[in-house]
């Protein structure tokens, strides 16, 4: 069976886990309207996963931001 990985970033963090469990119960719904619209023999079946890597990307804005008000502003 053909399965396609669609990573999801929620934000805030927190609600990621909810936001997968409404996909995927919803799942038959969302296969359904990508058979009708596209145009593929087989349609993969399709698994969310979270996102890690904004996750990370955030974290790391976070301390830049904090890095460049220290350094402006002497704090």
């Amino acid at each position: 069976m053909n399965q396609a990985k669609v990573y999801i970033s929620v934000m805030p963090e927190e609600k990621i886990k909810e936001v997968i469990e409404i996909l995927n119960k919803n799942i038959y719904e969302i296969q359904h309207k990508l058979n009708k619209r596209l145009n593929m023999k087989i349609l993969p079946r399709l698994i969310f996963i979270q996102e890690k890597e904004t996750v990370t990307a955030g974290k790391v804005e976070e301390i830049l931001e904090k890095l460049i008000s220290e350094w402006v502003f002497g704090k």
